[in-house]
């Protein structure tokens, strides 16, 4: 009875709280009024602040499940954006891994004089080479990796006895791409020509530089170079 009677009593300050009553406003509400012979039930007093603090902690209990819910429904959102960035970051370094680098660039070392018709134009002194793609020694570019590729190539022609043009094209695997000339027209000019392209080429397919239509060709050293870059 005793640890009933202290319930009570806590439960009735928490509600006292709650509601901001105070002790004044109890007394008033349980000493008659002599004015009106108003006579109060202590009995249903008590009901209605049990009625009411029963109210105040069922809606007190649907907060706290409200809100539990919203945080178990946040953590789970959570939980899935970490596994996809996880999953992106791991196709990320998969694509990084697999992705090999293919460039090169490369010039002549010595002049090259009389070239003939269909000859490789051989670019001997290498400035990168990115995927080893590119043989110095025989001036043939063999893709390791399909995909879009830019190409390009100057050649510099000096004119010497009545002639100096130098017509030339990037061709692939015996098909040519573009065309180029270097064509200077008096004695001891010099001219360079190139020509740029873009071009999807497949894993094996080989890309070089070719004199055509001329003989007796010859393309001057350093200033005459060759090329290539895997672009996607």
């Amino acid at each position: 009875m005793k640890f009933f009677t202290s319930s009570l009593v806590c439960i009735i300050c928490i509600w006292m709280v709650k509601q901001h009553v105070t002790c004044n406003d109890v007394n008033i509400l349980l000493t008659p009024d002599p004015q009106e012979s108003v006579n109060v039930s202590t009995s249903s007093y008590f009901v209605d602040l049990a009625r009411n603090f029963t109210q105040m902690m069922t809606s007190l209990q649907s907060s706290i499940e409200y809100v539990t819910k919203r945080v178990q429904t946040l953590e789970a959102r959570a939980a899935s954006d970490r596994h996809e960035i996880d999953r992106l970051q791991s196709v990320i370094v998969n694509i990084t891994a697999g992705r090999k680098e293919v460039a090169f660039s490369a010039r002549l070392s010595v002049t090259k004089e009389h070239m003939t018709d269909g000859t490789t134009v051989v670019f001997d002194q290498m400035i990168s080479n990115y995927g080893d793609a590119y043989n110095p020694r025989t001036g043939i570019f063999t893709c390791t990796r399909t995909g879009l590729y830019l190409f390009s190539v100057s050649l510099e022609g000096h004119y010497t006895d009545g002639q100096g043009d130098i017509p030339a094209a990037i061709t692939m695997d015996g098909t040519h791409l573009g065309y180029l000339v270097s064509d200077p027209i008096k004695s001891g000019q010099d001219v360079q020509g190139a020509v740029t392209m873009v071009t999807q080429v497949r894993e094996g397919q080989r890309v070089w530089v070719e004199v055509y239509y001329r003989n007796d060709v010859s393309v001057f050293r350093t200033f005459s170079t060759f090329t290539g870059v895997l672009l996607s």
